[in-house]
C-alpha cells in the first residue's frame, strides 16, 4: 500500500512538470508606456485566467520592432502605427523587408503623460510656454518661472520613444531639445536625486518620489499591437483578454 502512494506522487509529479514543461509563452517587446500602462498592469491577471505565460521586454517602440522582425519576440505593443516605426527604422539605417507581412490591431485608448520635477522644488504650476523654454533651454534657470536660483537640467527617457514623439508634437512645436539633455533609461531616479531636474513620463509610473507640477495635458497615440503574420492563439488570447475582462487593470 505504502509502495502504491509513492507512485501516486511521483505520477502526480511529473503530470505537474510536464503541465509546466508544455506551458505557452508569449514574448512582447514594448515601449516604456505599453510596458507600464498597459502589459505589466495585465501580466499577473492574464496569466492566471489563461495558463499563458506572459514575458515582456521594454526596448522602445523601435527597438522592439527589430527584434519582432528578426524573430526574438512574438508581438510589439506601442504608441505608434506601423509606417511610423518602419519608417524611424529605415532613417536609423535598419530596413523592414517586408512592411506587408506585419499586422497592426488597435488595443487601446491613448495614454496620458506627466511633466515631473524634483519634490522639493517649489513650483507647483507650467504653462505650455514655459515648458517650452525649459526643455528647449531658452530659460535655464528655475527662477525665471518662480522656482530656486539652479540651472535646469533636462531629463528624457531613452526607451519612452511613444512619449518622447507627444511631448515634441504638443510641446515642443518642432523646436529642438536643450543642449544639455540627459538622455536616460531611469526618467523617476533621475529626476528624483537632481533638484534642478525636470523631465516627463508615462502618468502610470508616476510615484511619490517626484513631484508634478499642473501643466497641459500630454497624451500619446492609441496603443497598437504588432504581430509578423498572422496573429496566433496566443497573442489573440492576450488582444481579446485587454480589450475585456483585462480592462480594469489597465492604467490611464
Amino acid at each position: 500500500m505504502k509502495k502504491c502512494g509513492y507512485i501516486f506522487i511521483i505520477i502526480v509529479s511529473l503530470f505537474i512538470s510536464s503541465a509546466f514543461a508544455f506551458a505557452s509563452e508569449i514574448r512582447v517587446g514594448a515601449g516604456t508606456t505599453a510596458s507600464a500602462s498597459v502589459l505589466r498592469p495585465v501580466e499577473d491577471p492574464f496569466e492566471k485566467a489563461t495558463g499563458i505565460n506572459l514575458t515582456v521586454t521594454t526596448y522602445g517602440s523601435t527597438a522592439a520592432f527589430k527584434a519582432l522582425d528578426q524573430g526574438d519576440v512574438d508581438a510589439v505593443m506601442g504608441a505608434h502605427t506601423k509606417e511610423e516605426i518602419i519608417d524611424i527604422l529605415k532613417k536609423d539605417g535598419y530596413e523592414i523587408k517586408e512592411p506587408a507581412a506585419f499586422q497592426e490591431i488597435k488595443i487601446d485608448e491613448p495614454k496620458h503623460n506627466v511633466v515631473i520635477v524634483h519634490r522639493n522644488n517649489p513650483v507647483n504650476s507650467l504653462t505650455i510656454e514655459q515648458l517650452r523654454g525649459l526643455f528647449t533651454g531658452r530659460i535655464n534657470n528655475w527662477k525665471e518661472v518662480g522656482g530656486a536660483d539652479l540651472p535646469v537640467t533636462v531629463v528624457r527617457g531613452k526607451r519612452s520613444e511613444s512619449c518622447n514623439k507627444a511631448f515634441e508634437d504638443q510641446i515642443l512645436n518642432n523646436e529642438p531639445w536643450a543642449g544639455h539633455l540627459l538622455s536616460v533609461n531611469d526618467v523617476t531616479y533621475n529626476v528624483a536625486s537632481r533638484p534642478e531636474a525636470i523631465g516627463y513620463l508615462p502618468a502610470a509610473l508616476l510615484d511619490a518620489s517626484v513631484k508634478a507640477p499642473a501643466a497641459p495635458a500630454l497624451i500619446t497615440k492609441p496603443m497598437n499591437i504588432f504581430a509578423k503574420g498572422k496573429p496566433s492563439a496566443d497573442i489573440q488570447a492576450l488582444i481579446e483578454f485587454i480589450k475585456g475582462d483585462g480592462r480594469k487593470y489597465i492604467k490611464k
